[in-house]
């Protein structure tokens, strides 16, 4: 219970903090160049997996789930997660309060 609030918080707070660090051109774009290096790690390695099974033609569904245990795609995952919530409350916070 406690490892689930801990990830709750992190959840919540990394991306306001990255909005306030955002306000520095030099590290909005840093987020921004992290968040596309990351999808191309994210998904080259679920197409590798991908490609993978189907060259094997192993069918199991235990095969795919292999992908979950690389820390890299736990990694780039992660990041991309709190980037989308970084982005939808930019969004958000542009549309209601005009902030630049």
């Amino acid at each position: 219970m406690l490892t689930f609030i801990v990830i709750l918080m992190v959840t919540i707070l990394f991306p306001i903090i990255m909005i306030l660090f955002s306000r520095n051109n030099v590290l909005s774009f840093t987020f921004d160049a992290l968040a596309y290096l990351f999808f191309i790690l994210f998904s080259s390695l679920a197409a590798y997996y991908v490609w993978e099974i189907l060259r094997t033609g192993e069918v199991f569904m235990t095969t795919i789930h292999s992908l979950f245990l690389n820390p890299f795609f736990l990694i780039a995952s992660s990041y991309l997660g709190l980037y989308v919530i970084y982005q939808l409350l930019t969004v958000c916070l542009k549309n209601k309060f005009l902030i630049k």
